[in-house]
C-alpha cells in the first residue's frame, strides 16, 4: 500500500520557504520552489491567521531552541560545499534521502552537463516528481531519480543501474539523513561510497551526537526524540559523543572536517543576523575520499 509522503521533508520545506520569505538583506539562501511542497492548507491557515500562526513558529522555537536556524544553517552551509565542489571539478552529485531538496533545479551552478542523482523512498519521490514536473513542464534530463528504500534496498544495485560514473569525483549530501536510519544502514552507505567513489570525492551529512538520540543529553533532546516518534520517523542513530574521527577512520577518509554550531554560526549568521540562535548539538561533517 502506498505511503504518505515524508511531513519531515515538507517541515524542512516550510522552514526553505520561511527563509525566503525574509528581506533580501537579512535571508541566507534562496528557495523559490519550498512554497510548492508545502500543504495549501497550511499555507492557507498562515496567510488569514497570522498571528494563530506566528504563536506556533515560537512554540516550536521554545521546544527545539535554535534547531529551526541551525536547519536553515545547513542548507546554505551544504549549498556553499556544493559550489565549491563544482569549481574544482566535481561533476556529479548524489543526494541520499532528497526528500524536497530543490537544489538540482535553483542552483545556477548545476548545468546539463552536472550529473545528479537523488535517492529516496518510492513514495516521497513519486510525490516530488509530480511536484517538479507541475513547475518545471517536465523532469531535468541531468537528474536521475533512484527510489529506493535506504535500509531494507540495495543501493549498489540501484546505482549501477544508472548513468553514474565511478571514475568521475562526487559529492554525496546526505541532509538530515543519518539520525534517521539504523547503524547497519550508515555502515554500508559509507563502506559503499567510500570503495565506489574515485579519490576527491566528498561526502557531506550532519549529525547528532549519540546522547540526543538516546534523550540523554537534556530536555531539548528528549523533546527532539518525542517529536520525532509522533511524527512516525524517529530518530535511530548519533555518533558517539566526541569521538567522531575514530568513528570515521573505519573507512580511511583522507580528510575530515567538523564544522560545529558554533562555527557555522559565525560563518553564516552575522550582521542583522547575529542574534539568531542555533542548536548547540547538530553539527555538520564534510569528508574527503
Amino acid at each position: 500500500m502506498k505511503k504518505r509522503p515524508s511531513r519531515m521533508a515538507e517541515g524542512m520545506a516550510m522552514h526553505r520557504l520561511a527563509e525566503t520569505m525574509l528581506p533580501e538583506d537579512v535571508r541566507i539562501f534562496s528557495d523559490p520552489y519550498a512554497v510548492h511542497f508545502i500543504n495549501p492548507e497550511i499555507l492557507k491557515f498562515a496567510a488569514e491567521h497570522p498571528r494563530e500562526a506566528e504563536q506556533k513558529v515560537q512554540e516550536m522555537e521554545n521546544q527545539f531552541p535554535g534547531l529551526g536556524n541551525s536547519i536553515r544553517a545547513r542548507v546554505s552551509y551544504f549549498d556553499l560545499v556544493l559550489k565549491e565542489c563544482i569549481s574544482h571539478d566535481i561533476t556529479q552529485l548524489i543526494i541520499l534521502g532528497a526528500g524536497y531538496d530543490t537544489r538540482p533545479y535553483r542552483i545556477p551552478e548545476i548545468d546539463n552537463n552536472f550529473k545528479v542523482f537523488e535517492v529516496d523512498h518510492p513514495d516521497t519521490q513519486s510525490f516530488k516528481k509530480e511536484i517538479i514536473t507541475r513547475i518545471l513542464g517536465k523532469l531535468p534530463g541531468n537528474v536521475t531519480y533512484i527510489p529506493l528504500n535506504l535500509e531494507t534496498g540495495d543501493l549498489d544495485l540501484a546505482i549501477s543501474s544508472t548513468c553514474f560514473s565511478e571514475l568521475k569525483k562526487t559529492l554525496v549530501i546526505m541532509e538530515g539523513l543519518i539520525m534517521y536510519l539504523s547503524s547497519d544502514s550508515i555502515h554500508r552507505i559509507f563502506s559503499y561510497f567510500s570503495q565506489r567513489c574515485p579519490v576527491g570525492s566528498k561526502i557531506l551529512f550532519d549529525y547528532y551526537p549519540e546522547s540526543v538520540v538516546s534523550g540523554e543529553k537534556n530536555e531539548y533532546a528528549k523533546n527532539i526524540v518525542k517529536f520525532t516518534q509522533m511524527n512516525g520517523e524517529p530518530l535511530k542513530f548519533g555518533i558517539p559523543d566526541n569521538d567522531e574521527r575514530v568513528f570515521l577512520s573505519q573507512w580511511n577518509f583522507s580528510e575530515i572536517r567538523i564544522v560545529s554550531s558554533e562555527e557555522y554560526k559565525k560563518l553564516l549568521f552575522t550582521g542583522k543576523n547575529a542574534n539568531r540562535c542555533v542548536c548547540d548539538f547538530l553539527s555538520f561533517m564534510e569528508v574527503t575520499i
